[in-house]
C-alpha cells in the first residue's frame, strides 16, 4: 500500500483523502497497526481504483504508473492551454487600456 501511494506520488493525506479517512487511519494502515476490515479494504481500493479484492489479488503498480502518466500529460495540456489563455488577457487588457487612453474622457 506505501509502494503504492509513493508511485502515485502522493502525501499520506492525500491519499487517504482519496480513501475519503483521516490522515491518521491511513498511516495507522500503512503502518500495520489497524488490521484490515471490509471498510478499510474499500476505503484503499476506492483510494488507488483497485478491485475490493485487492488484499488477495493487487494490481500492478505499473498499472497506477500508466494512469499517472496519462494525467501528467493532461496536466501539462492544461497548463499549456492556461498559458496561452492568460498571454491573449493580458494582449486584450493591453488594447482595452490603449484603446481607453485615446477616447475623449467624459
Amino acid at each position: 500500500m506505501r509502494r503504492e501511494r509513493r508511485s502515485c506520488g502522493w502525501s499520506i493525506r492525500e491519499a487517504a483523502t482519496a480513501g475519503h479517512t483521516s490522515n491518521t487511519t491511513w498511516g495507522r494502515w500503512e503502518a500495520g497497526e489497524i488490521e484490515l476490515t471490509p471498510k478499510t479494504t474499500r476505503a484503499i481500493a476506492a483510494a488507488f481504483d483497485w478491485p475490493t479484492t485487492w488484499p488477495d489479488d493487487p494490481p500492478p503498480v505499473t498499472q497506477q504508473h500508466d494512469a499517472v502518466a496519462a494525467l501528467q500529460e493532461q496536466v501539462a495540456a492544461l497548463i499549456e492551454a492556461v498559458d496561452l489563455l492568460t498571454s491573449r488577457v493580458r494582449t486584450q487588457g493591453a488594447e482595452l487600456a490603449r484603446l481607453a487612453g485615446r477616447e475623449p474622457r467624459r
